[in-house]
């Protein structure tokens, strides 16, 4: 039987819509890590809730998969797989970090929108190529702000704007650089809603795209005609009252408006084999 610490863990990691795709996938490895004499019922509901609550994050969903396998095939190696799988999420992250420098000219501007860790560490460590950051605010959860102020703070000139300028942004930018929450077949961008018109926009413009990314986020077995549909999360958080408000997490922008996928393997070219 699961205790009711593993089933109260379970419960918040399924209501998570806060955290970030790195952060969220730690915590079901932490998750898994507490479960080696939890019995096989609790463990296939977890592995399907975990799964069916955040669709749009490959890196949730892939270690969720990779950690479930690791129980099916000796549920006490859990905290020694777990400790494996992080360490391994974090050096694929500072691997692609550390590719970066590559497509970010001297002087050059950027536009970005939500609050990706991977970003926020590549503006970082090349802030002296960075002329400025323009930050979409990333309703509703409002990550952008969060990340214009820990810029601001490491002493990046960042100018944070509404979503809905997105086509100004897509102007004063030279190049648009998000993260990814998931990578698929066809290198289709699954990644926070807005990103699709900030990169439509910045290719209007004929502006650079490009996506951080790393190989655990690659979901192979989707396109982006047969992804799974996104949940529809609580109207309020956008609007008062008993208006009807439609509240995505996500898009899905097509591989034509990427330039390219900075990734721990290096560039990668989103219509490249």
């Amino acid at each position: 039987m699961a205790g009711n610490n593993s089933e109260n863990s379970l419960n918040e990691i399924v209501r998570d819509n806060r955290s970030g795709s790195t952060e969220l996938s730690l915590k079901v490895a932490d998750f898994y890590s507490r479960c080696s004499s939890c019995n096989g019922d609790f463990m296939k509901d977890a592995m399907g809730r975990i799964g069916s609550a955040h669709i749009g994050m490959g890196l949730v969903r892939n270690t969720n998969r990779i950690m479930f396998s690791a129980w099916e095939n000796d549920p006490h190696s859990l905290v020694e797989e777990s400790e494996k799988l992080k360490l391994q999420i974090k050096t694929l992250s500072e691997k692609a970090v550390k590719n970066s420098p590559d497509i970010l000219p001297d002087g050059v501007s950027v536009a970005t929108i939500s609050n990706s860790s991977a970003v926020r560490n590549a503006l970082v460590l090349n802030r002296k190529k960075i002329a400025r950051v323009y930050v979409l605010e990333s309703r509703p959860g409002l990550e952008g702000q969060s990340m214009a102020e820990e810029l601001d703070r490491n002493g990046i000139d960042t100018v944070l704007m509404v979503d809905a300028a997105v086509q100004k942004a897509s102007q004063l930018a030279g190049i648009a650089i998000c993260g990814s929450d998931s990578v698929l077949s066809d290198y289709s961008l699954v990644h926070k809603v807005g990103t699709y018109p900030l990169f439509m926009s910045m290719r209007k413009e004929n502006r650079k795209t490009y996506s951080l990314s790393i190989s655990l986020k690659f979901e192979a077995e989707f396109d982006g005609g047969s992804y799974p549909s996104f949940a529809v999360h609580d109207p309020r958080e956008i609007v008062q009252g008993n208006l009807e408000a439609l509240n995505l997490y996500f898009d899905i922008t097509p591989p034509t408006l990427i330039t390219a996928y900075v990734t721990d393997r290096g560039i990668h070219l989103p219509r490249s084999d």
